[in-house]
């Protein structure tokens, strides 16, 4: 411990020196190293032009490559650096570098800082973890000195500057991160996620919630840190940049394949590769293949794995992640043992480890440690400069209220005299308008009262009429659909019991009785339908039926009534067996009353039309692949079936009116039955109730003149 604490400090007295001198050096180094390359390209172009015509190529693109970079400006190096930081790191690299020289040459801290903050992130990429914390504390010390310097900054500026801070404060808590400093780290998430909100920034909210799971992730915490990913998930429709999509699609794989559940990591996981191999984002695309190569594993789809974990390799090796080949490695090694293949799983085992150890020495840890010492201690010297100021300013305001305080003393006894009696004025008018202003409390709580009663007082009465309205309505019909029927059974009893035999007028008038009794019956059985769906008491039984049989049986019943007027039913269905998930009794109920409705209202000699059919609808609020790249968010939704029952007459139609009073209750609209039935207005308030309880609805289409057609759709099994 002794031994590593006194490196730390030898290693912070060099540090201190480095960055002392290091501006100096670049000055001095900048020219002389472009002229010096550009020197060597074309030496290695003349030497090779005989022997190797593929050397001579790469040369050539690496001269026509340095030419580019010493033909563009800081900002345009910037821009291309920004735009290759995570498809090309090792080119983004070598931009951030030219645009952080001559930022350096030409004395300009923003820039300096913008370069040091894509340096930071290229070299972590690439698993250089000491120099990505250098670069992005060096970019945290000059951002903080550029925005101390600037006086009277834009809000545009000021945003830019903050949003730079989080970048910075998220890669220092990454390399932490792969330090296994995962309390730090978390620390320095916490803080990032607090500045991408104070800046309302939806992308960084993203990353820094994604981080911040991270930290759980590793330490096998794995329902924290699902936690963690579905908050980022929750923000990422509102994200402009797809690539922070697929980021927590791929964490949540990565995390369900720890949890063993292979079939939700695949598919997270390879959501994530289509929105990366979309957009042209590397990085993010290895992790979904080494994801999707870990679950198949699992499942002993060995070739399938294997073919992922290759493409993954091939991959990090061209990006240039230590960290991806890393892990890539140790992949096969476990894909090797489960195919019982030693040898190879001990060959890839000390590649691995081979990668880890370059990517984790004691010297670079050692360090990282005091980079990270020199960081916290300049926070800490800031915080006490700022406590000092803070303290300062403190000591000044006091002072200068003791003055004040002494002043008004002065000046309270000069006037004590002359406003003695004012003040007890004043006291007993104070007491005064105290009261006044507590009796006013009072009778404005009790107006208010009142309101609040009267306001109830209006519901309630509503409540009241609408329910007197019904109750009135229901009275008139019973009054008066009742007493015909009661009436013409009593008249026709009395004539049995006059003739007191049977004759041929005896079966017609028990005919008419018990049509008079079915009318009745009817009538009471659509008040208890009504009431019992009104009241929560019927109770259905959804179950797979067979749809076809259903509307066969329906049409049976109704047809001795629509031959009785020459009305011919026409039924088609797309197939001879269509299965529905209803309640067999209501969905009877809705297609006889549907189909019978059709037959009161059409006239003599007229068709009526019903049909059953499938179709495919998308549910209401998601996203379809192919709409999601518009909105940057990508969903893969099922579409759900549906069953179609559509009953088509040839009647006078329903006028615009009438059909914004279909489907209530006591409804009497425009059309008549055409043979004189008889109707409650009650028949399509139940047909919708109960539809709409089979988690169905049902709609009219109409033209006046040209016939109603009625359409029920219902969830298919």
């Amino acid at each position: 411990m002794l031994k590593q604490n006194a490196e730390t400090e030898r290693y912070n007295r060099m540090l201190k020196q480095r960055f002392h001198t290091f501006d100096q050096i670049n000055k001095c180094c900048f020219f002389w190293m472009q002229s010096v390359s550009a020197m060597l390209f074309v030496c290695a172009l003349v030497l090779c032009v005989e022997h190797c015509p593929r050397a001579v190529a790469q040369t050539q693109g690496n001269i026509l490559y340095s030419d580019q970079i010493r033909s563009m400006g800081i900002d345009s190096l910037l821009s291309q650096a920004e735009f290759l930081r995570a498809r090309e790191p090792k080119k983004a690299r070598a931009f951030a570098q030219a645009a952080y020289n001559r930022a350096l040459s030409a004395d300009n801290p923003s820039r300096q800082a913008q370069a040091l903050t894509i340096l930071g992130y290229t070299v972590w990429v690439q698993g250089l973890f000491e120099e990505s914390l250098r670069y992005s504390l060096e970019g945290y010390r000059l951002t903080e000195k550029v925005m101390l310097s600037m006086k009277d900054p834009s809000a545009a500026d000021q945003r830019k500057l903050h949003r730079q801070m989080c970048i910075l404060t998220r890669q220092i808590g990454n390399v932490y991160v792969f330090q296994r400093n995962y309390g730090l780290a978390k620390s320095y998430f916490e803080k990032a996620l607090g500045k991408a909100r104070e800046l309302n920034d939806t992308n960084l909210t993203v990353l820094s919630l994604n981080n911040i799971g991270g930290t759980f992730f590793y330490q096998n915490r794995f329902d924290s840190a699902i936690v963690w990913y579905e908050r980022a998930l929750e923000f990422c429709s509102e994200t402009t940049s797809t690539e922070y999509a697929a980021l927590t699609f791929l964490n949540l794989g990565q995390t369900r394949a720890k949890q063993g559940k292979n079939d939700d990591a695949l598919n997270f996981a390879t959501r994530g590769l289509l929105i990366c191999n979309a957009i042209g984002e590397k990085r993010y695309a290895i992790s979904a293949l080494l994801t999707i190569a870990a679950s198949q594993r699992t499942q002993d789809r060995f070739v399938d794995a294997e073919k992922a974990l290759k493409e993954a390799l091939s991959r990090a090796e061209e990006l240039g992640s230590l960290e991806f080949i890393r892990d890539s490695y140790e992949e096969y090694t476990l894909l090797t043992e489960a195919k019982k293949n030693f040898p190879e799983a001990l060959r890839y085992q000390r590649l691995q480890k081979k990668y880890n150890d370059s990517m984790f020495s004691e010297q670079g840890a050692n360090r990282i440690a005091a980079l990270s010492a020199i960081h916290q201690e300049e926070e800490q010297s800031q915080e006490i400069a700022l406590l000092r100021e803070t303290t300062r300013n403190q000591h000044f305001i006091r002072n200068s209220l003791l003055v004040g305080v002494v002043m008004l003393g002065v000046l309270a006894i000069l006037f004590w005299n002359r406003f003695r009696l004012k003040q007890r004025s004043e006291a007993a008018l104070k007491l005064k308008n105290q009261e006044i202003l507590k009796q006013q409390d009072e009778l404005q709580q009790q107006a208010e009262e009142i309101s609040r009663f009267n306001v109830e007082i209006s519901l309630r009465n509503e409540e009241l009429a609408k329910a007197n309205l019904e109750k009135n309505e229901l009275m008139g019909i019973v009054a008066h659909d009742l007493k015909n029927p009661l009436a013409g059974i009593q008249g026709l009893t009395h004539i049995l019991l006059m003739e007191r035999a049977w004759n041929e007028n005896t079966e017609q008038i028990i005919d008419q009785i018990i049509t008079a009794s079915k009318r009745m019956f009817g009538l009471i059985e659509n008040l208890l339908d009504v009431n019992a769906l009104e009241s929560g008491v019927l109770m259905l039984s959804p179950q797979a039926l067979d749809s076809v049989s259903i509307i066969r049986s329906v049409l049976e019943q109704v047809r001795p009534s629509a031959e009785a007027k020459g009305i011919r039913l026409e039924f088609r269905a797309q197939h001879d067996s269509l299965l529905l998930q209803a309640d067999r009794n209501a969905f009877v109920q809705v297609s006889e009353n549907l189909i019978s409705n059709a037959v009161k209202y059409s006239p003599k000699g007229k068709t009526i039309h019903i049909s059953l059919k499938v179709f495919e609808k998308q549910e209401e609020g998601k996203l379809s692949f192919a709409s999601a790249k518009a909105h940057h968010f990508t969903s893969l939704i099922p579409e759900s079936s549906y069953l179609l029952l559509v009953v088509k007459d040839e009647g006078p139609g329903i006028s615009p009116e009438d059909q914004k009073k279909l489907f209530g209750k006591f409804v009497r609209l425009t059309a008549q039955p055409t043979g004189g039935e008889h109707s409650t207005g009650l028949g399509l308030s139940i047909v919708k109730k109960l539809v709409e309880a089979m988690q169905g609805r049902v709609w009219c289409e109409s033209e006046l003149g040209k016939g109603a057609a009625f359409i029920v759709e219902l969830p298919q099994v």
